[in-house]
């Protein structure tokens, strides 16, 4: 019985302490300007509050950091958010990863966990373990809640650190990508481009992650909050080697069937099967090569392609455009479109905004493909 009202005591004094602390101590305890009086879950204001340059589009903001965040040194900022962009629905601040950090990953998590829970502990009192929903994935964290703030620090040996922040009536459970109609998304214009638009960018960094960033770009895009570091612990991702991609399709297969989506193999690279797929919204998962020679003719399309008067002139300056069959740089990638009266697909990669569309002639595609993949609803 003691120790029974002991829990209850100290359950009553976190949640009184959480509740009472201010907006302006709480910002101070993270070392960030998160919290407004008014509207803090509003994206454009609070992107004005923190003061830090976020890139990213269409549900996923992010920045590269390298400054104390409740203590501890911070490798990352990531902003999901929702309703058009208007509305933050989770924070995670990455304090280590084992693709970012890879030489002290481990002493780096314990470290971040040790230290982090040391501070939000002396704010909000004593942490409790909760379970946590991250999209379809179910998560264990230690966990504390303010009046205005619920605060997740999940760490995995190994793996990373994130502290989560989320609003107090933030949705709990299941995602599902309902009924909508991808097919409004896909853009055409006068060049004879087809385009999915509204497909969130995921920044790699470095590391060997094109894989999970990959998939990530691809649940994002469905209403599907799960990321790249969840991804690549469940697809035993190397951030030197990178991932076995049917390992990982493999496993995320239970994911992608609790999110309500289905998967299919393309036999063959040619516009028309390409076109199927793109026509509905459905962007193309590519596994390929990516060469020094690939590289060299994105960089020729971006330089030249928008300079061409009609598409058949840029047809014909593409036929002196060729690179040899290669195997070198295995890499995953994303077909978002095509056009038929130049015999191009365009492609995004995981690098940045500035990867998020660059058009390739089909024919120098085949020379470095080797397996298409399509996940849908």
């Amino acid at each position: 019985m003691k120790k029974l009202f002991m829990l209850f005591t100290s359950l009553t004094a976190f949640f009184l302490h959480g509740g009472e602390i201010s907006v302006a101590a709480c910002n101070e305890m993270l070392g960030l300007n998160i919290f407004a009086a008014r509207d803090t879950w509003n994206f454009t204001q609070m992107r004005s509050r923190l003061g830090i340059r976020l890139s990213g589009n269409t549900g996923r903001f992010s920045a590269r950091l390298n400054r104390q965040v409740a203590g501890v040194t911070a490798v990352e900022l990531i902003i999901y958010t929702t309703n058009n962009d208007r509305s933050v629905s989770r924070i995670t601040i990455i304090y280590a990863n084992k693709g970012d950090t890879t030489s002290r990953t481990r002493s780096q998590i314990r470290n971040a966990e040790r230290q982090v829970k040391e501070r939000i502990d002396a704010k909000l009192g004593a942490s409790r373990r909760n379970n946590f929903s991250i999209g379809s994935l179910r998560v264990r964290a230690d966990f504390w809640q303010c009046r205005f703030a619920k605060f997740y620090l999940e760490t995995d040996k190994g793996e990373f650190a994130m502290l989560h922040i989320t609003p107090v009536n933030a949705p709990e459970g299941r995602e599902s990508v309902g009924d909508r109609n991808f097919a409004d998304n896909v853009r055409r214009n006068n060049f004879g481009d087809v385009l999915i638009a509204n497909i969130p960018m995921v920044n790699q960094g470095g590391k060997g992650y094109c894989v999970p960033a990959t998939l990530e770009r691809v649940f994002l895009y469905y209403g599907i909050t799960m990321d790249m570091h969840h991804l690549a612990d469940i697809g035993g991702t190397d951030p030197d080697e990178g991932t076995y991609t049917d390992r990982m399709m493999d496993d995320i297969a239970s994911l992608r069937r609790r999110a309500g989506l289905r998967s299919t193999d393309i036999s063959s690279l040619s516009i028309r099967a390409i076109a199927r797929h793109i026509d509905r919204g459905y962007p193309v998962v590519w596994q390929m090569y990516s060469t020094s020679e690939l590289n060299g003719v994105y960089s020729f399309s971006q330089r030249n392609r928008s300079n061409a008067a009609s598409a058949q002139e840029w047809k014909r300056a593409l036929r002196r455009v060729d690179i040899p069959r290669s195997t070198e740089g295995p890499h995953v990638c994303l077909i978002i479109g095509y056009n038929r009266e130049t015999d191009e697909i365009a492609v995004s990669n995981s690098w940045g905004q500035a990867f998020a569309v660059r058009w390739i002639p089909l024919k120098v595609a085949r020379k470095v493909s080797r397996q298409l993949l399509v996940l849908y609803p």
